[in-house]
């Protein structure tokens, strides 16, 4: 239940999907990532903008509020929460809103009755919930100059729910890093990349399939990779063959590294390192 879907007017047809050269919505992280009804859910979001971003508003809401690109959202609302006006709060609450990074930190409860009316083998199994995720720029001055993302997470009453893994550190060359840490590369050399995390976040979970039987399943995580200079050998790794291989540019250069686990459940967590490529 783990789709995230980049809805953008602005991408450069040229650029490959890993390289950051313009506004991105990379992650939209919920917490939990797998609710009850009655639940509180918080929300984060990871995302790269070579300008300044004047917030990110989140909308959240069930299936018979949304369409295949997310939360039904009247643009007219997203104007309206740009900086010197005055939103219609009412409205806003109605069809959703559930908060506006950095000023209003994201959240929405989950409706008690959102599972009214299915079996207890479809409510273990459950529904999914959905957040649209609207970058705006600061110098905005209509809806197509938003980033515009969705993503879907599930609610259930599942015994064995969804967790949000932890990425610690990435490592280069066996060598771990923070984010708080610079790597000094040298240009146009080759480096390993490897996410560092614990394998305890690989979980065990309770699925229902086709026949309607409960059956255990493990998570199949897998890394999706994005720098601002140099280039990979790949994108994606799959775990537990979690390494790629980074090329740094040719020049000197400054930037990030991102990288962004998902466990194919809703499940999400990054970490990035900062690089500075010299001769």
């Amino acid at each position: 239940m783990n789709i995230f879907l980049l809805l953008s007017c602005t991408q450069d047809e040229l650029s490959q999907n890993w390289q950051l050269d313009r506004t991105r919505i990379l992650g939209a992280q919920a917490e939990p990532p797998e609710a009850k009804p009655g639940d509180i859910v918080q929300f984060r979001s990871l995302v790269f903008s070579p300008d300044s971003i004047e917030s990110v508003v989140w909308f959240a809401c069930l299936p018979d509020g949304a369409t295949s690109f997310g939360c039904t959202i009247d643009p007219s609302l997203l104007e309206g929460l740009q900086e010197g006006d005055s939103p219609d709060i009412t409205a806003l609450i109605d069809a959703g809103f559930a908060g506006a990074e950095p000023a209003f930190s994201p959240t929405w409860t989950v409706p008690e009755d959102a599972l009214n009316g299915l079996s207890d083998a479809q409510k273990n199994d459950g529904l999914s919930a959905f957040v649209t995720v609207s970058a705006i720029p600061a110098d905005a001055t209509e809806e197509s100059d938003f980033e515009v993302a969705y993503k879907r997470f599930p609610i259930s009453t599942s015994d064995t729910p969804n967790h949000n893994p932890i990425i610690d550190q990435i490592s280069i060359n066996d060598i771990p890093y923070s984010s708080q840490e610079v790597f000094i590369a040298t240009a146009g050399e080759t480096y390993t990349l490897n996410p560092i995390f614990d394998e305890i976040h690989v979980e065990t979970y309770s699925f229902l399939n086709r026949e309607g039987d409960l059956e255990d399943r493990i998570e199949e995580p897998y890394f999706s990779w994005f720098t601002e200079g140099g280039a990979f050998d790949q994108p994606i790794s799959l775990y537990p063959s979690s390494s790629v291989e980074w090329t740094a540019p040719p020049n000197p250069y400054s930037g990030r590294i991102i990288t962004i686990m998902r466990d194919r459940r809703g499940g999400m967590a990054w970490s990035w390192i900062q690089v500075e490529v010299q001769l």
